[in-house]
């Protein structure tokens, strides 16, 4: 009697240290596979910053080749409003000021709010002549 309890007890203690072995496998494996997501999750993250750095810079970029544009008209025109050898009754063309306006639409759709309001407003007051747009 006394051997057979020996044995239930080995028995026992072997089953009970190979679910302690199988839990602590388990929850170690858990635990690796989620410090291996955490750690993917987080060169994501740094990723998606380095991504958005670029962004905010590309942005300003944009912005300021159209700022750029839209000036490089408007000086072009207000050249041929004081140009004596002008000749001609108007100093912006439609195409002109139509491509500023778009442009400047552009310019105000990614937030870029500096002069460019007033030199848009001064060049839609300008006369407007030359060939018209064509339809």
């Amino acid at each position: 009697m006394e051997t057979l309890f020996h044995i239930l007890t080995t028995v026992a203690c072997s089953l009970i240290v190979a679910l302690v072995t199988w839990a602590i496998t388990k929850a170690t494996t858990k635990a690796k596979n989620f410090t291996d997501e955490h750690h993917e999750l987080i060169e994501i993250k740094d990723e998606f910053k380095e991504l958005m750095e670029q962004h905010v810079i590309l942005m300003e970029s944009q912005r300021n080749q159209l700022k750029a544009q839209i000036v490089e008209i408007y000086e072009r025109a207000k050249a041929r409003k004081d140009d004596p050898n002008w000749g001609k009754s108007w100093c912006i063309s439609f195409m002109e000021l139509d491509t500023l306006n778009r442009l400047a639409d552009s310019y105000f759709a990614l937030e870029g709010n500096h002069y460019i309001h007033s030199i848009v407003k001064k060049a839609n007051e300008m006369d407007v002549g030359g060939e018209e747009i064509p339809i």
